[in-house]
C-alpha cells in the first residue's frame, strides 16, 4: 500500500511537471516570436504575456477559495431536555443511524446516557438510553463502532476514592431496555489503578479496539497509558501500558488506526512554562482474540509541534487526529499571544514523514478559536473542520481541500443559530451525504444540554437536456 501511495504521489506530480512544462513552452515561442518583431512593439506584448504566465499556472500565484459543499438539513435541535445538566457530549454512525452519548448530573452524581438518531433526524427512542448509573460519578464518554455494535468508554469514581476507565458495547437496533450489553461498564474496568485515570478516548482497528486516556503515574505526573480492548469486550491486557513514560506531564490524548498502526497524539509540557504536541506510533502484534499471544509495540515519541530543535515559545494545547487514506492530519489549540488562540494543523504521511516544514494556520480570523473537530469527506476529498469561536460564541465550519498547500479554506459558516449560549466543544460524524455537529451549550433554562444540527450535501444541479429540433 505504501508503495502504492508513493507511485500515486510521483504519478500526480509527473502530470503536474508536465503541465507547467507545456505552458512554459507555450510561452517562450511567444517570446521568441516577439524577438524576431520589431523591438518597438515588444513593450505592447510584455502585459500580455505576464497575464498567459498568470492564467498559464494560476495556483503558484495565488490561493483559490474552496467552496462550502454543505446546506443545512433543518435547524439546531435539542438532543437533551433534561431537568439537570447534560454535557461533554461523543459521536459515532454505523451508516445507518448515529449514536450520541453524553454524561448527565443525576440523583447518584454524573450518569452516562445516549441517544439513537436516525440519518433523518428523528429520534429511535422515546427516552435517552442508561448506559452507566453506578454510584458516584461518570463524566467524559467517547464512543466508537465496530460493525457490530458501539463501545463507549468514560472515566469512573464508583470506587468514591479515584476515577478508573470503564467501558460498555451497545447495540444499534436492540430494544433500549435491552441495548446495553455491559451494564454499568461491568465486567469492562479498562484501565484501574491506585492513582486517577482520566480523559478516555479510543479507535477500532477491525478487531479490536485501542483505549487511550491520561492517568497519573504518581501522585503529581500525568502520562498517557493504553488498554487494548476485543469486541466482545475482553480486556486484552489487564495491565495498562505507559505509552511514553515521562517526567513531565502528558495529557489529553487522540488516536487514529489507518489500516496498519494506530497513532497516537498528546499535549506534553515541554518546559515548565510551555506545552507542546507529541505522538507515537503503536502496533498491534500477535493474534487476535489470543490475549496470552497480544503485545503492543510503541514506537519511538515524534515531536509533532513544536520541532525538536525549535524554540518553544507559545502553547499547543488538544490534538486532535483525522485520516484520510493518504495522511494524518494533526490540528490542535495554539496560543501564540496572550488571550488570543487559533486552530494549527500539520500533515504526516503514512511512515510518518514531516509533510509541513512549519505548522498550518486554519482558523486565526478571531482571537478565539479552539476545540476543533475534523472528519474525513472521502467523497469529496475533502476535511470538515469545525470549531468553537468562544469570543463570538458560536460554533463554526469550514472546508479544507486536501490536495493544495497550504489547504483551500471555504468561507466560515455558523452551525450554532440556535438560542442556546455558549455552545461549546462540537463533534462531528458522517453518514453518506449528511453529516450531524453536535455540542453542549446553555438552554433557555440556565442549565446545560446538548444540542444538534443536521447538514446535507449541497446537490448540483442538473444541466437540463439539449433541445432536439425536429424537421
Amino acid at each position: 500500500m505504501l508503495r502504492n501511495i508513493e507511485l500515486g504521489r510521483e504519478k500526480a506530480l509527473n502530470i503536474v511537471y508536465l503541465k507547467a512544462i507545456s505552458s512554459l513552452i507555450q510561452v517562450k515561442m511567444i517570446v521568441l516570436s516577439c524577438l524576431f518583431g520589431k523591438m518597438r512593439n515588444l513593450r505592447h506584448i510584455i502585459p500580455f504575456l505576464m497575464i498567459l504566465l498568470l492564467l498559464a499556472v494560476p495556483n503558484i500565484f495565488w490561493a483559490q477559495e474552496a467552496d462550502w459543499p454543505w446546506v443545512f438539513d433543518g435547524q439546531n435541535f435539542a438532543i437533551t431536555n433534561s431537568l439537570e445538566d447534560s454535557f461533554f457530549p461523543s459521536i459515532a454512525s454505523n451508516g445507518q443511524l448515529y449514536f450520541v452519548v453524553w454524561c448527565q448530573k443525576t440523583e447518584s452524581g454524573f450518569d452516562i446516557f445516549g441517544a439513537r438518531i436516525a440519518k433523518g433526524g428523528h429520534f429511535i427512542d422515546e427516552a435517552p438510553i442508561r448506559i452507566c448509573t453506578a454510584e458516584d460519578d461518570q463524566m467524559y464518554p467517547s464512543v466508537e463502532w465496530d460493525g457490530e455494535s458501539f463501545f463507549v468508554v468514560w472515566q469512573d469514581r464508583r470506587s468514591g476514592i479515584r476515577w478508573d476507565i470503564y467501558g460498555a458495547r451497545v447495540k444499534p437496533e436492540a430494544d433500549p431496555e435491552e441495548a446495553v450489553l455491559d451494564p454499568d461498564g461491568i465486567p469492562i474496568a479498562v484501565g484501574r489503578s491506585s492513582h486517577d485515570q482520566v480523559s478516555p478516548t479510543l479507535s477500532f482497528d477491525g478487531k479490536n479496539y485501542l483505549v487511550v486516556w491520561q492517568g497519573k503515574r504518581n501522585s503529581k505526573t500525568w502520562n498517557i497509558y493504553l488498554s487494548m480492548v476485543s469486541k466482545n469486550g475482553e480486556v486484552i491486557n489487564q495491565k495498562p501500558v505507559a505509552l511514553a513514560p515521562f517526567s513531565k506531564d502528558q495529557v489529553f490524548p487522540a488516536v487514529s488506526f489507518n489500516g496498519y498502526y494506530y497513532f497516537v497524539a498528546w499535549q506534553e509540557r515541554r518546559s515548565n512554562q510551555f506545552w507542546g504536541i507529541a505522538g507515537a506510533i503503536v502496533l498491534p502484534l500477535g493474534e487476535i482474540g489470543d490475549s496470552e499471544k497480544i503485545k503492543i509495540s510503541v514506537g519511538e515519541k515524534i515531536q509533532i509541534s513544536p520541532a525538536v530543535d525549535e524554540k518553544i515559545q507559545w502553547d499547543r494545547w488538544r490534538p486532535e487526529i483525522s485520516w484520510d487514506g493518504r495522511t494524518h492530519l494533526i490540528t490542535w489549540i495554539s496560543q501564540r499571544e496572550k488571550d488570543q488562540w487559533s486552530i494549527e494543523s500539520k500533515r504526516f504521511d503514512p511512515i510518518f514523514r514531516n509533510m509541513d516544514p512549519e505548522d498550518l494556520v486554519l482558523e486565526s480570523d478571531s482571537a478565539s478559536n479552539v476545540f476543533p473537530a475534523v472528519m474525513w469527506d472521502d467523497q469529496k476529498e475533502e476535511y470538515l473542520l469545525f470549531w468553537e469561536d468562544d469570543a463570538a460564541g458560536k460554533i463554526y465550519g469550514t472546508s479544507l481541500r486536501a490536495e493544495s498547500r497550504p489547504f483551500l479554506e471555504s468561507d466560515a459558516v455558523e452551525i450554532s443559530a440556535s438560542d442556546a449560549n455558549n455552545p461549546s466543544m462540537p463533534k462531528v460524524s458522517r453518514i453518506e451525504d449528511k453529516i450531524l455537529v453536535i455540542w453542549h451549550g446553555t438552554g433557555p433554562g440556565g442549565n446545560w444540554q446538548v444540542y444538534g444540527q443536521r447538514l446535507k450535501r449541497e446537490v448540483e444541479p442538473i444541466p437540463p437536456p439539449p433541445e432536439i429540433n425536429l424537421p
